[in-house]
């Protein structure tokens, strides 16, 4: 795909929403490159990362393992901490809401 199109970023989320189709919202979140693998214990967990990334390297698609984490409980995805036990907002981001400074001028609004 060349670069500059404005259409690459919905073309590539397509893309992979076809090749993850029966595993989205089940075991995978994708969000463009950024995939989330979630599973009820460590054995399922091996089974539905060996799925995703065979199916990617089917499609030519390949992860950079200096990005990938493997076997987390918690994990930093698109802005938030998601756990077993909740989905919070990173704690930087929720800093810089609380301390953004009051708008003085309509132009600030």
């Amino acid at each position: 795909m060349q670069f500059g199109l404005s259409n690459a970023p919905a073309v590539f989320q397509r893309f992979m929403n076809i090749i993850l189709r029966d595993l989205l919202n089940i075991t995978v979140i994708v969000y463009l490159d950024n995939i989330l693998i979630f599973s009820n214990s460590r054995e399922e967990h091996v089974q539905h990362v060996t799925e995703v990334l065979s199916r990617l390297q089917r499609h030519n698609l390949f992860c950079n393992p200096s990005k990938c984490v493997f076997f987390v409980t918690e994990v930093t995805y698109i802005g938030l901490v998601v756990s077993p036990e909740e989905i919070s907002m990173e704690q930087e981001k929720v800093k810089a809401i609380q301390e953004w400074p009051e708008p003085r001028n309509v132009k600030q609004v």
